[in-house]
């Protein structure tokens, strides 16, 4: 006696690709993070801060990158705590927290350093960020950008 042949099993749906299943939230970060570091890069000239502010007497070295000066939590997409540091720069002051806090304070002066240690230190409560609110920090990122671009060619 035959046996009639089994259904085929219905095909699963095929996972997009990775950068597809990427969130909007999660995409907006990424653009907000891509603008401060631009912000952040133009503003200082695109030079080495650690080396302008001779907070280590040793020569630059790497690609610049830009360096969250009270951590990436706190005020992450705040311009004015980020500066621009080489590779080597960026690794020496990250470990060390005497040598972070005087490229601050030299940066930004007394009072501003203290405003924005202040205000890293605030507790924030709620810690995930609602996708309007990444929309609106994007908003005022490129805004920035903008005036810094109108700046820089106005003086030239």
């Amino acid at each position: 006696m035959l046996l009639p042949k089994p259904e085929p099993k219905p095909k699963k749906a095929r996972k997009r690709p990775r950068r597809e299943r990427r969130s909007t939230v999660a995409q907006l970060k990424k653009r907000a993070d891509a603008l401060w570091r631009e912000i952040v890069l133009t503003r200082d000239g695109k030079r080495c801060m650690a080396r302008a502010h001779n907070v280590t007497p040793e020569p630059c070295g790497g690609p610049l990158q830009a360096d969250h000066l009270f951590g990436r939590k706190k005020l992450r997409w705040d311009p004015d705590g980020g500066a621009t540091v080489d590779a080597y720069c960026h690794r020496r002051i990250t470990f060390d927290q005497a040598a972070h806090a005087m490229l601050g304070l030299r940066m930004l002066g007394r009072d501003e350093y203290e405003r924005l240690l202040e205000q890293a230190n605030q507790d924030r409560g709620r810690h995930t960020i609602l996708h309007y609110e990444v929309e609106a920090v994007v908003a005022r990122l490129e805004a920035r950008l903008r005036l810094q671009w109108l700046k820089r060619t106005a003086c030239e």
